[in-house]
């Protein structure tokens, strides 16, 4: 059976603990385009293990942006038009279908063993990894996440990111990152890639911010 959720040992999560005291965030040092190397891996970022109150300051950080995040007479008027939207509980009254990331009957019932986290959380980790990376004076062109798996409440999770290639047309100098997400079962739970634009050694005044969205992507807000 499925270790979910995973119990964890003193030494486990004294190991956890050191990868929250190591977590490295470069700020305001520059990370220069001429000193990165193929090949190099930043440091892991770890998330966990996974609560539902992680889920609930993701969901409040975020803001009403999901349309089943409702309650009262908000959540009345959406149910009204959008019934199945609010499926009954156990108790026999309507709540929202969403639940199923924190409520673990709605969970089972959803065909899964435990309840999990929001998608959209994930991406955020992963541009974490990157930005946490890159460093103050980099501009994050394009980021590209997959979800894999779920992440269970419970689960930890490792993000790191690998420099694969480095590459310049003479204004801009980028570098492209793989992405990954692994938890403590050792599964890739997401995946994803990444291109930071990074200031030289002889124009540390780069990169420019772009003033418009390449085509083919969408902005975050």
């Amino acid at each position: 059976a499925l270790d979910v959720p995973h119990h964890y040992t003193e030494e486990e999560m004294r190991e956890i603990d050191r990868y929250y005291e190591q977590e490295y965030i470069r700020g305001a040092e520059p990370r220069y385009w001429e000193s990165v190397e193929i090949g190099e891996v930043s440091i892991p970022l770890v998330r966990g293990p996974y609560t539902t109150t992680a889920y609930i300051c993701y969901a409040e950080a975020t803001g009403p942006r999901n349309d089943f995040h409702r309650a009262h007479s908000d959540a009345y008027r959406y149910r009204s038009e959008h019934p199945r939207a609010f499926p009954l509980n156990e108790y026999g009254f309507p709540d929202t279908i969403a639940r199923v990331h924190w409520d673990k009957e709605m969970a089972t019932r959803a065909g899964l063993p435990e309840t999990y986290d929001f998608g959209g959380e994930r991406v955020a980790w992963m541009s974490n990894v990157v930005t946490n990376w890159m460093g103050d004076d980099a501009f994050l062109r394009r980021l590209r996440v997959e979800m894999r798996a779920f992440c269970y409440v419970g689960d930890t999770v490792w993000l790191t990111a690998k420099v694969v290639d480095k590459s310049t047309d003479g204004k801009d100098f980028a570098v492209d990152l793989e992405l990954e997400a692994v938890n403590q079962r050792d599964e890739q739970i997401a995946r994803g890639t990444a291109t930071v634009l990074l200031p030289t050694e002889t124009d540390p005044d780069a990169p420019t911010v772009p003033s418009t969205i390449p085509e083919g992507l969408s902005p975050f807000i």
